[in-house]
């Protein structure tokens, strides 16, 4: 935010701490209202302009301990990635999730089987399931790798704890991110001006190295194989 409001000095700019739900409300009522990192989706883009995409990051993935992981890279494929019908055979494996939040079709059938089995575990939120990870209350989780590398160093009771992560067979490893604002001519010009910085090195530069420093050896590993093959 701090490069994209240097490099806008002609709009007057006021950052503001809001969920997703509130900035979709204020969006729909005031011009000038943007959101830094979303994704497009078709309901959005009834009331958002939506930027190029901006952000080339890694999407939902299973998150585990270093010393969990030991346990699931023998089921890696060639590719590198967990089936979640390898997974669901491992016995006594327990899976942390909040039951509001939608990862998508595989993995959301995945944890309806597991409920079934009683092989889950209801968290309040990802922040908790990373928390519960660090103490060994469960087995895994899944989330973006960045969310759970940021709760991670949010948690004083997490410190010593090293996470890994693995791709999942059927997800979309990478997901575009872009900004939004608000459908008026503020919005408009706003994000006009920044997709003419999105190419720049300037911009990438000044996201890419925190948002790296966030994510587990794997997943970092990933990411980079992910962009070379593009």
């Amino acid at each position: 935010m701090a490069f994209i409001v240097a490099q806008t000095p002609e709009f007057e700019h006021t950052i503001e701490r809001v969920n997703l739900a509130r900035f979709l409300l204020l969006a729909e009522s005031r011009d000038g209202v943007c959101n830094p990192a979303l994704l497009l989706t078709p309901d959005r883009s009834q009331i958002l302009h939506f930027s190029d995409p901006a952000y080339q990051t890694l999407g939902n993935r299973l998150i585990t301990t270093q010393t969990n992981a030991k346990r699931l890279r023998p089921f890696l494929t060639t590719d590198g990635v967990l089936r979640l019908s390898d997974l669901e055979a491992i016995p006594d494996f327990i899976v942390g999730h909040g039951r509001t939040r939608v990862f998508g079709q595989n993995i959301d059938e995945f944890l309806r089987r597991m409920d079934e089995r009683r092989m889950t575990y209801d968290v309040a939120s990802t922040s908790t399931a990373i928390r519960m990870l660090s103490l060994d209350r469960i087995d895994y989780t899944f989330a973006a790798p960045v969310e759970a590398g940021y709760y991670l160093t949010q948690d004083d009771q997490a410190a010593g704890t090293m996470l890994a992560s693995f791709a999942i067979e059927g997800v979309e490893p990478i997901q575009n991110g872009r900004f939004a604002c608000s459908k008026g001519p503020i919005g408009e010009k706003l994000i006009q001006r920044i997709n003419a910085l999105i190419p720049t090195e300037g911009f990438r530069q000044s996201w890419r190295p925190t948002y790296e420093g966030w994510l587990d050896d794997d997943a970092r590993q990933d990411l980079r194989k992910v962009l070379l093959s593009r």
